[in-house]
C-alpha cells in the first residue's frame, strides 16, 4: 500500500533550479531518507510534500484520510506555551525525556535539545501515518538520538527524513533517495550501503570519463593531422587539377573528423561530481614535546557539580574524543584543558611550546564585519594571498564569494570559514567543539580526510559518531560526574544499553580484557608519576617513554 506518491515535481527560485521532474513513491511503514548536499532543495521538497509550499509543476498524492506529521528544521513555538500546552500527552513527553518539571515550563526556558524533543513528542502524539522529519537530530545528544532511531524503526508510520548524521541514517533508513537538480535516484539499504554504491558508481564514471578524455584527445589529433595534411597539400597543389582534387578530398576527411569530434563531445558524460570534491590540507604540526597537557584531580562546578577528580593526559599524536550527554560538561572540560576556563579544583599543566587552535561551536571567534578572505587571512600568518585563495577555493569559496561579509553567511558557510582559519597554519593541537554541526556530508567527509592525513594531536567534542570513530582512538567519557578513559571506537561508549554497550573498561574488539586492565592500571600509575613535581628529570623521562609505549601497545591490541 502506498503512503506517498510524488510525480514530476519541479521547483526554482528565480534563475536557480533546485530540482526538476522529481518522482518517487513511499510505501506504508517504509523508512526513507532524503539525501543531498546543502542547498539542493531537501527542505523545500519536504515543505512541498507537507503542503506548506507550492511546486512550480508536478503533484503530490497521499492516501485519503492519512494523517501527516511534520517536524521542520527551524522550530518556532508560540511564546509562553508549555510542552503540555503543545503536546497534551504527558506519557509521550516523558518518553522523549521531558520530565514533569520541564513539561510545565515555558518553551522559551527550555534548551534547544529539549525544544527539539518537545517537537518530536508533538509529532508522535498525533499518531500520524506519514512522518516527515527535517534534521531531527539537531541539538540532541547520543542517547536521545538512539531513542529517536528506535522509535522510528518501531513506529507503524512511513517516515521520510532529512539528516546529515550518517550514524543515525545507518540506524533508521532502509532506502536512500538522492535529490539532484535533474531529479531523484533511489538506493535500497542504509547510508553505508548507499555510500558503497555511490563509490562504485563514481569509480566506474571516473574510468569512463578518463577514457573519454583519451578518446577526445585522439580524435582531436586525427582531425588536426588531416587538416594540416590538407593545408600542405593545397599549398603544394598550385594550379595542378589532380593535386587540387586530392587536397579537396583531404579537406572533406578533415571536416568529417571534426564532425565526429563534435558528435563525440555532445554524447560525453559530465565530469563526475566527486572529482571536484573538497580537498583540504592542514599545515604540518610542529615538533613540540611528547607531553602537551596534563590535568590532575580537576573538578568543575557551577550551580551543581559537573565532574570531579579527573586525571587527563594529552600526548603528542593523541586522537581523543570527549563524549557524554548534553549538560555533562564536555565543552567545559575541553576549555579547562586549553586554559580558557579555570577548574574549580585541581591543576593543569600545558607545554609552553605547544600551539593550539580552538574551534568554538558558537563561532564567536568570527568577526561579522570581516570578509571571508580577511577572516582567514588574519589567522594565516605570513601565507601569501594566493595560498589563502587556494584554501578558500577548496572550501568552495570562489570568485566574488571570498569578499562576502561573515555577517551574511549561512551557518554552514561560517563553519567552513572556521576550518579555513584552522588549516591556514600549523598547530600542535586541534581542539574541536562540535565541528561538523551545520555541514552536509560532503563537507564532513572532507574534514575527516583532512584530519586523518594530519600528523598532529586532536581533541574533539562531538555527537557525530562517524567522525569520532574515523578519527579518534581514545575516549574521555563523562558519566555521572566522573571522567573515564576508554580505548576503542568512541561510538561504543555513546551507545545506550539497548544497543549493546557494556560497563567493561572500553569496548575494544579482539582484546583480552585482563591485559587491557593491567595496561590501563599501569597508565594510571605513570600518569600520577608524571604529575609528581618531586620526580627527577630522568624518572619523568622514563615515565613518559613507558607511557607512550603502553599507549601504542593498547592501540595495536585494538587493531588486531
Amino acid at each position: 500500500m502506498l503512503a506517498l506518491s510524488v510525480s514530476d515535481l519541479s521547483k526554482s527560485f528565480g534563475a536557480r533550479t533546485l530540482f526538476r521532474d522529481a518522482s518517487f513513491e513511499i510505501g506504508a511503514g517504509e523508512k526513507v531518507a532524503l539525501f543531498g548536499p546543502n542547498g539542493c532543495g531537501k527542505s523545500t521538497l519536504l515543505n512541498i510534500i507537507s503542503g506548506r509550499m507550492e511546486p512550480d509543476s508536478g503533484r503530490v498524492w497521499s492516501r485519503p484520510g492519512a494523517m501527516p506529521g511534520y517536524l521542520p528544521q527551524a522550530l518556532q513555538f508560540p511564546g509562553g506555551l508549555t510542552p503540555l500546552d503543545l503536546c497534551h500527552d504527558p506519557a509521550v513527553l516523558s518518553r522523549f525525556g521531558i520530565e514533569p518539571a520541564a513539561a510545565g515550563m515555558p518553551m522559551s526556558n527550555l534548551s534547544a535539545g529539549q525544544q527539539r524533543r518537545v517537537g518530536l513528542a508533538q509529532v508522535w502524539a498525533a499518531q500520524p501515518d506519514l512522518i516527515m522529519l527535517d534534521e531531527p537530530t539537531n541539538h540532541l545528544d547520543a542517547p536521545a538520538m538512539d531513542l529517536l532511531a528506535r522509535l522510528i524503526r518501531e513506529c507503524r508510520a512511513a517516515v521520510l527524513l532529512v539528516s546529515h548524521d550518517r550514524y543515525f541514517l545507518d540506524h533508521t533508513a532502509r532506502r536512500i533517495i538522492e535529490l539532484t537538480p535533474q531529479g531523484v535516484r533511489s538506493y535500497s539499504g542504509n547510508y553505508t550501503a548507499f555510500r558503497a554504491r555511490k563509490d562504485s558508481e563514481l569509480e566506474a564514471e571516473s574510468r569512463l570519463y578518463e577514457k573519454q578524455e583519451h578518446e577526445e584527445d585522439r580524435l582531436k589529433q586525427v582531425a588536426s593531422r588531416e587538416m594540416e595534411w590538407f593545408r600542405q597539400a593545397h599549398r603544394h597543389a598550385g594550379q595542378n587539377d589532380f593535386l587540387r582534387a586530392r587536397a579537396s578530398k583531404g579537406a572533406a576527411r578533415a571536416r568529417a573528423s571534426f564532425a565526429r569530434l563534435e558528435r563525440f563531445r555532445k554524447q560525453r558524460i559530465e565530469k563526475p561530481r566527486d572529482a571536484d570534491a573538497i580537498v583540504l590540507r592542514m599545515g604540518q604540526a610542529r615538533k613540540a614535546g611528547r607531553r602537551l597537557i596534563h590535568a590532575s584531580e580537576i573538578s568543575k562546578s557551577f550551580d551543581r557539580p559537573l565532574f570531579g577528580a579527573a586525571d587527563v593526559a594529552v600526548m603528542r599524536g593523541d586522537r581523543i574524543a570527549i563524549v557524554g550527554p548534553n549538560g555533562s560538561g564536555k565543552t567545559t572540560l575541553l576549555r579547562i584543558l586549553l586554559g580558557l576556563e579555570p577548574a574549580t579544583s585541581g591543576t593543569v599543566w600545558r607545554s609552553p611550546s605547544a600551539s593550539w587552535f580552538y574551534f568554538d561551536q558558537t563561532l564567536e571567534q568570527l568577526d561579522p564585519s570581516q570578509t571571508v578572505f580577511e577572516s582567514v587571512s588574519c589567522a594565516a600568518g605570513k601565507r601569501a594571498p594566493q595560498e589563502i585563495r587556494d584554501t578558500l577555493g577548496a572550501l568552495l569559496f570562489r570568485g566574488s564569494s571570498v569578499g562576502k561579509r561573515v555577517s551574511v553567511l549561512s551557518l554552514g558557510e561560517r563553519v567552513r570559514v572556521m576550518f579555513g582559519r584552522m588549516i591556514a597554519r600549523g598547530y600542535d593541537i586541534l581542539a574541536l567543539d562540535e565541528p561538523t554541526n551545520n555541514l552536509d556530508v560532503e563537507s564532513r567527509e572532507a574534514i575527516e580526510r583532512c584530519l586523518e592525513s594530519w600528523a598532529g594531536t586532536v581533541v574533539i567534542v562531538s555527537h557525530d559518531r562517524y567522525l569520532l570513530d574515523r578519527i579518534c582512538t581514545t575516549t574521555l567519557s563523562i558519566e555521572d560526574g566522573t571522567v573515564h578513559t576508554y580505548f576503542g571506537p568512541p561510538s561504543a561508549r555513546m551507545a545506550t544499553p539497548a544497543q549493546g554497550a557494556d560497563n567493561t573498561v572500553g569496548t575494544v574488539h579482539a582484546m583480552d580484557s585482563v591485559d587491557v586492565l593491567v595496561l590501563q592500571n599501569r597508565l594510571a600509575v605513570l600518569s600520577a608519576k608524571l604529575s609528581d613535581a618531586s620526580a627527577g628529570e630522568a624518572e619523568r623521562a622514563d615515565a613518559e617513554r613507558d607511557f607512550l609505549a603502553i599507549s601504542r601497545a593498547l592501540s595495536q591490541m585494538r587493531r588486531k
